[in-house]
């Protein structure tokens, strides 16, 4: 299940925009397969065909496909160096 931090609505509702999450590549190994966390994009996405449209606390939020919603994960802001930007919190779980 994806949720949005109160910090992030926030930072979305200032920025007055849609969010989408990049799409997930797997880098594969012979040993294991590694996912690293997509990255949070504020607007909407050049391909919006290929995503799917989810309305998460009145913000219209773009996932891929095979985006797992299934396990919980919020996005919430992280800021570096007075720069804020949008994470993906508990992506390790998947």
């Amino acid at each position: 299940m994806l949720q949005i931090a109160d910090d992030a609505l926030a930072l979305v509702r200032e920025k007055q925009t849609t969010i989408f999450i990049d799409r997930v590549h797997s880098v594969d190994s012979c040993c294991f397969t590694f996912a690293p966390c997509p990255t949070v994009r504020f607007g909407r996405p050049k391909q919006q065909d290929a995503y799917v449209s989810h309305v998460i606390r009145g913000v219209e939020v773009f996932t891929p496909p095979c985006f797992p919603l299934e396990h919980p994960l919020t996005i919430r802001v992280s800021q570096f160096l007075g720069f804020r930007r949008l994470v993906i919190e508990g992506w390790r779980l998947v």
